[in-house]
């Protein structure tokens, strides 16, 4: 070190290249070491034994709320089920074998009305789909209407059959019963028929009847196109065309005979499917 180099400064000191390279160094800077943050203290809430009690009560609630809600609706359709079974069996229990056209509109109306009174909608329907037990209880109730309705429809059918029946009945009565006065006959049964013809055009048909209907329609009109051949056969004493027109008047009958087992078939077939229906309530 004594060999060392030395200089003066631009301040006039003397001193070595190495204590100089010293002075120019930048000095190191010290940081204190970061303080750890104040850890806040947490708030705690503490409830008061009011305060307890009526958020137990809150909670009861909601839980119960949906529970009651939900079985009330469920005893809402049961009962409106029930009802409906009282009201059917007790509306059956009145019929008779006596049963007329306008009896049958009279059942008709008392269906309807137990169907209207099931599940009618609205709000409580609306309700039961929030809750599953009420829901089923819907669904039930949804098909017991159904199938009410679907023996509703089945009577006013059988009610619109038997009035048809009854409207029917005197146009037969008018071309069935006997004639007095044997040498006014030919003329009579024309005039009977066209009555009878343009009777069958005044009914209202119902739909299980239309082809039976128009099949009696369509005989009757040969009928009486028979018996208008019959008295021009008479009248110009045509022996041949009037046993060929009697021929034919006898076959018209045969044929008008046979229409009424379509009748007959429509209203058997009616009755078997309000039998089902009702077996299966």
């Amino acid at each position: 070190m004594g060999d060392e180099e030395k200089f003066t400064n631009r301040h006039g000191h003397t001193v070595s290249s190495f204590k100089e390279a010293l002075d120019i160094l930048p000095e190191p800077e010290y940081r204190a070491a970061p303080k750890p943050p104040k850890r806040r203290k947490r708030r705690t809430f503490r409830l008061s034994r009011v305060q307890k009690l009526a958020l137990v009560g809150v909670l009861i609630v909601v839980v119960a709320v949906p529970v009651v809600v939900g079985e009330y609706v469920r005893g809402a359709y049961a009962q409106d089920v029930e009802a409906a079974k009282s009201s059917l069996a007790k509306l059956l229990s009145q019929q008779t074998d006596s049963t007329t056209g306008q009896t049958l509109k009279g059942v008709d109306t008392e269906l309807a009305t137990i169907r209207d009174n099931l599940c009618p909608g609205g709000f409580l329907d609306n309700l039961a789909k929030l809750y599953p037990r009420a829901q089923q209880a819907y669904d039930e109730c949804a098909a017991y209407r159904s199938s009410i309705a679907a023996l509703e429809s089945l009577v006013s059918s059988a009610a619109e059959q038997m009035i048809y029946l009854e409207q029917l009945q005197p146009l037969l009565d008018g071309v069935s019963q006997p004639l007095e006065d044997q040498f006014a006959v030919l003329s009579a049964q024309q005039e009977n028929w066209q009555d009878f013809v343009d009777g069958l055009g005044r009914l209202s048909v119902p739909a299980a009847f239309k082809a039976a209907h128009d099949g009696l329609a369509t005989q009757a009109s040969a009928v009486h196109d028979q018996w208008i051949a019959l008295a021009q056969a008479s009248n110009s004493e045509d022996s041949i065309a009037f046993r060929e027109a009697r021929t034919k008047l006898t076959e018209g009958f045969a044929a008008l005979r046979a229409q009424s087992a379509q009748f007959s078939a429509a209203v058997s077939d009616t009755q078997t499917v309000i039998t089902e229906a009702i077996s299966s309530l």
